[in-house]
């Protein structure tokens, strides 16, 4: 039982720290796209955000799922 909820926690932990990784990751983006005025610049900021929010979300519900 004691190894059950010392489990649930690591996995608590291991999804919250992930969560702060991909919150950090997405505020840099969005601050580097906010502050582009270029379109060259801005179309593949915007593919590779949308890449990148895609399989971050696919391992976040991974995470999650577990």
């Amino acid at each position: 039982r004691i190894l059950a909820v010392y489990l649930n926690y690591l996995n608590v932990q291991h999804l919250q720290v992930l969560e702060l990784g991909i919150l950090v990751h997405s505020l840099i983006i969005g601050i580097s796209l906010g502050t582009c005025k270029s379109p060259c610049i801005i179309k593949p900021l915007m593919g590779a955000l949308s890449f990148h929010q895609f399989f971050e979300g696919l391992g976040l519900s991974g995470c999650i799922v577990q």
